[in-house]
C-alpha cells in the first residue's frame, strides 16, 4: 500500500510527486540550496565532468559572435545611438575571452564563459525591448501625423 503524500495526494506519478515535494520544500525553506556558487559549481562539475574541449567549443562560439557584433558596430551601426554601449560590451567580453586562454581549470573557465553568455542574453533582451519601444514610438508618431493632417482639413 502506497503512503499518502499530504502535499500532493492527487498526483499518482511518483516522479511528479518527488518534484512537487522538492519544490514545496524549496519554497518553504525546509530544503536549503547552497548559495555558494563555487560549491554548487564543483558539485555540478563532479556530476558532469567538464573538459577543456567543452570550454574550447563555447569559447569559439562566443568569439565568433563577438567578432560579428564588432564588425556590425564598426560598419552599419557605427552612427547608431547604441553603438557606444555595444562597443563597451564587446570590449569587456573580449577581455574575458582573452583571460580564458590562461585559465587551466575547465570549471572556472566555463563559469566565466557562462557569464559572458548570460551578458549576451541580457543584451539581446535589452535590444529587443528597445526595438519594441521604438516601433511603438514610430506608430505613435504616425498616428499623431495622421491626426494633424485630418485636423487641418
Amino acid at each position: 500500500q502506497e503512503r499518502s503524500n499530504p502535499i500532493s495526494p492527487h498526483i499518482k506519478n511518483s516522479r511528479m510527486k518527488w518534484i512537487v515535494t522538492v519544490a514545496s520544500l524549496l519554497c518553504t525553506g525546509a530544503l536549503k540550496v547552497p548559495r555558494n556558487t563555487t560549491v554548487a559549481t564543483s558539485v555540478l562539475n563532479e556530476a558532469v565532468k567538464l573538459t577543456q574541449s567543452d570550454v574550447d567549443v563555447l569559447h569559439k562560439k562566443l568569439e565568433i559572435v563577438m567578432d560579428g557584433l564588432d564588425s556590425m558596430v564598426k560598419g552599419k551601426m557605427a552612427a547608431s545611438k547604441i553603438a557606444p554601449e555595444l562597443k563597451e560590451f564587446i570590449k569587456e567580453s573580449k577581455e574575458v575571452l582573452d583571460q580564458i586562454n590562461s585559465i587551466k581549470d575547465p570549471a572556472t573557465a566555463m563559469e566565466k564563459l557562462k557569464h559572458v553568455k548570460a551578458g549576451m542574453a541580457s543584451l539581446t533582451s535589452d535590444l529587443a525591448t528597445r526595438q519594441e519601444s521604438l516601433m511603438k514610438e514610430e506608430k505613435s508618431q504616425k498616428v499623431n501625423l495622421l491626426l494633424g493632417v485630418l485636423m487641418t482639413h
